[in-house]
């Protein structure tokens, strides 16, 4: 029993000390990996120089992505408006709002269906 209980601490120690081994192996792949991507934001990020008169390249696209983003937003909530308006139009109404602004594949028709051109008799 003795003995097999020295052979049991015995196997602990030895794992404690794998374990021990790997922590290092991982800490040190970890240092690397930490540098590389210190080295990368290094890289990427833009020098700051002192401004000679307005917003830097990268200042500017930043304004443009945020701008996009905010308008995209917009005409989702105008689409979505425009979407429940025509459920409530008459059908009519409907039909001549399809043939003014058809689908972006179709042709747009050159007269409406009024009977009214729009040029210049």
């Amino acid at each position: 029993m003795l003995a097999e209980l020295t052979q049991a601490v015995s196997r602990v120690e030895q794992n404690q000390l794998e374990i021990g081994q790997g922590q290092r192996s991982l800490d040190e792949r970890v240092r690397v990996v930490a540098e590389q991507q210190a080295r990368l934001i290094e890289l990427l990020t833009p020098e700051q120089k002192p401004k000679k008169g307005g917003p830097g390249l990268d200042e500017l696209l930043a304004e443009m992505i945020v701008r996009l983003d905010q308008q995209n937003y917009l005409l989702k909530d105008v689409s979505d408006t425009v979407s429940r308006a025509v459920t409530t139009l008459p059908l009519l109404i409907v039909k001549a709002m399809a043939d003014a602004f058809p689908p972006a594949d179709e042709p747009a028709a050159t007269t409406p269906r009024n009977g009214h051109g729009g040029g210049a008799a």
